[in-house]
């Protein structure tokens, strides 16, 4: 299993959580992004810390954090 599986598998299914599945390559997917988004608005997922080199050289917490979560999302 990859990592987003693992997550899929321990989640779906917990009490409302649902998630929405999307068709690339010919499969059904849960993508890092997926969880990303999910944390950024705040379902099911909090969002504690990131640490991303390419924008910052400390653990970053609150509406910084959320920035680069997005910026990298973006990138993507």
């Amino acid at each position: 299993m990859v990592c987003t599986e693992v997550v899929y598998r321990s989640y779906e299914g917990l009490g409302s959580i649902r998630f929405q599945l999307t068709r690339r390559a010919g499969r059904q997917t849960l993508a890092a992004e997926d969880l990303l988004n999910l944390a950024i608005s705040q379902r099911y997922f909090d969002q504690v810390a990131v640490f991303c080199p390419l924008h910052s050289d400390q653990i970053l917490l609150g509406n910084e954090m959320t920035d680069v979560l997005r910026k990298t999302i973006a990138v993507s």
